[in-house]
């Protein structure tokens, strides 16, 4: 098992598994709530049920062609260059008196601060390359804030961090929220988090780009209150890139990650940050994504129950393309894992890495190999410790540095392969 490594933060030594709560403002107040814990984040299904979907926020008014709060109507101007807060502010207090409703932006680039959004509200561009949100220098705080609050979705446009021009902060946090939707947006140049979800359930990203951190993961998913243990979140059809830590670490219970390309995330110097993070929860399906390049592992489970990986194609990362530690009851099916173990950590370089006290896995219709010319890729699947009750069947693992299958421990079942 991967030992954590504490990272330099503003000077601070944090260990890689415990993210920083977002500074300032926002950062207080998750401080508060006790939220600087346990780092953070899944696919029961390809499409979300219809009684789960969240309800779209009501539209109540109509402006500038559009039903809802048009921020031109309230003065901001979308210009680059002048501060739009105020205008902001004052059509989502509008939109707030009024139960509700979008807030639409037309094209252009909005200097502000923090956006806090409050229940049935919706924050509407016309796409990710027309309609930029960006944080102006000095708030160190979140960019989009929402907190104690349901039916929300943000849509349509690009979240500008300007992590250059801040100290600290996430780009976006939504706290103790339920039905949060973010479509079709681009999240850049991110301080700490991209996306930090604390507390969060029956939520959905879906169709984003989220590209680059400078401090801790691009999609984090916490949960310390047990009022929101069961996420039940989704994490669809997105590009996740360039995070300073894993692509996402997913720390609540129940929920899906699926059909997302999730590559190059672990940018942090000799540390082991990989593409999915899960630590010490259960319920979660991990499925058809393609997870390539990232530092440490491909898809990192730890201490949890009830893991489904499949379909997933694994490549190219620096430790195993999955790893599985001190799991039980789970299942690994159906990926292919492949030239990974670049720069691994210890005991993690294969295709399939089960270590810890891991039990009653099945793990079946696997493809992994190693074809490049110098190979690095160890094992195809290997299980070390005190890993028993394995069924590794019908799996593919020709053409691996080492072998094909290396096991240890007891009752295991290892039939039908091709090795």
């Amino acid at each position: 098992m991967e030992k954590e490594q504490s990272v330099d933060l503003a000077g601070t030594k944090i260990s890689r598994r415990k993210l920083l709560a977002t500074m300032g403002g926002a950062g207080a107040l998750l401080a508060a709530e006790g939220l600087l814990g346990n780092s953070l984040l899944a696919h029961a299904m390809k499409k979300e049920p219809k009684d789960k979907q969240p309800d779209k926020p009501k539209t109540v008014h109509a402006s500038g062609g559009i039903c809802g709060y048009n921020v031109a109507d309230y003065g901001a101007t979308g210009n680059g260059t002048t501060d739009d807060s105020t205008a902001i502010a004052a059509a989502i207090a509008a939109c707030t008196a009024g139960g509700g409703g979008i807030i639409y932006f037309p094209a252009g680039t909005y200097l502000t601060g923090t956006v806090q959004v409050s229940a049935n509200t919706e924050l509407r561009g016309v796409g990710q390359d027309a309609t930029v949100l960006r944080l102006k220098s000095g708030v160190n705080d979140a960019l989009v804030l929402g907190t104690l609050a349901e039916n929300i979705r943000v849509a349509d446009m690009t979240l500008d961090g300007n992590a250059p021009q801040q100290t600290t902060g996430s780009t976006v946090i939504f706290w103790k929220c339920k039905r949060i939707r973010i479509e079709n947006v681009k999240v850049i140049r991110s301080h700490v988090i991209a996306l930090n979800m604390s507390n969060v359930m029956e939520s959905v990203i879906s169709r984003c780009h989220l590209n680059g951190t400078i401090g801790s993961t691009v999609i984090s998913f916490s949960n310390d209150d047990p009022a929101y243990a069961d996420g039940n979140n989704w994490v669809l059809d997105n590009l996740i890139e360039n995070g300073y830590l894993d692509g996402i670490i997913y720390n609540t219970n129940r929920g899906v990650i699926a059909d997302n390309i999730i590559r190059n995330n672990g940018l942090v110097p000799d540390n082991t940050a990989g593409g999915v993070y899960v630590n010490g929860k259960y319920g979660i399906v991990i499925s058809n994504n393609l997870i390539e390049g990232n530092d440490g592992n491909g898809i990192d489970i730890i201490d949890a129950t009830e893991i489904i990986s499949e379909g997933n194609w694994c490549s190219g990362n620096h430790s195993a393309g999955i790893m599985y530690a001190s799991v039980t009851n789970s299942q690994i099916v159906g990926n292919v894992c492949k030239n990974n173990g670049k720069a691994p950590a210890t005991g993690q370089d294969d295709g399939i890495s089960i270590l810890g006290q891991s039990s009653l896995i099945t793990i079946t219709g696997n493809r992994c190999f190693d074809n490049q010319t110098v190979q690095t890729q160890r094992y195809g699947i290997q299980s070390i410790d005190l890993s028993n009750e394995l069924l590794i069947t019908g799996n593919i693992v020709k053409g691996n540095l080492s072998g094909g299958i290396s096991t240890v421990g007891s009752a295991n079942v290892v039939a039908n392969n091709i090795t």
